[in-house]
């Protein structure tokens, strides 16, 4: 660009005013036309970088707003996740909850179930008992009436062959301790029945 001003300044010198003046026009109208074509595309190139600001800023809202959509998705598919988690647990409690309730009803079952049997057994030991409680009292009744008839007897004899009140004393005697006899006779297999287990 130097070598053509200087250039230009020789060629000026050689010119005459006319010349130069012609010259020095042109070369500004040049100048004004190249400043002008500088102006244009400067103005291109604002216009170019305000659509590429534009586009950048237009790409960057896009970009956050699907930032925004998959967190949202993220967040909603956690939260569901977490429902699911929550109601799986709360159904395995409940299974839980019903078996052991299961479980207990069985156990209190089987618990009736026992006790009744436990209850017959009982009965029918006590009801044993009491027959052979019977059984006894009716044997010892049958032998108290059979010795006291024994008694009888033997103490009409003596009242035939003794004097009436040796005959009376003697049988009172005789009776009294045959009565104390059978009295303790009947006290100890009572005792010895109630101690049966």
């Amino acid at each position: 660009a130097l070598e053509r001003a200087v250039e230009l300044l020789r060629e000026f010198e050689k010119r005459d005013d006319a010349d130069v003046k012609k010259s020095f026009a042109h070369a500004n109208k040049r100048e004004e036309t190249r400043q002008a074509e500088f102006a244009a595309r400067k103005a291109d190139y604002l216009k170019e970088a305000a659509q590429i600001e534009l586009e950048r800023t237009r790409v960057e809202y896009e970009e956050k707003k699907k930032l925004a959509q998959s967190q949202a998705e993220i967040k909603a598919q956690v939260a569901r996740y977490e429902d699911e988690l929550r109601r799986k647990r709360a159904q395995h409690e409940h299974e839980a909850q019903r078996a052991r309730n299961q479980e207990l009803v069985k156990m209190q079952e089987e618990s009736a179930i026992k006790l009744e049997q436990l209850r017959r057994q009982s009965e029918e030991e006590i009801n044993e008992i009491r027959r052979r409680t019977e059984k006894e009292k009716a044997r010892i009744e049958q032998e108290t009436m059979r010795l006291q008839k024994m008694a009888d007897a033997e103490a009409k004899a003596l009242e035939l062959q003794l004097s009436e009140d040796v005959k009376r004393r003697l049988l009172i005697e005789r009776a009294n301790a045959e009565r104390e006899k059978w009295v303790q006779a009947i006290n100890t297999t009572f005792e010895h029945i109630g101690g049966i287990p």
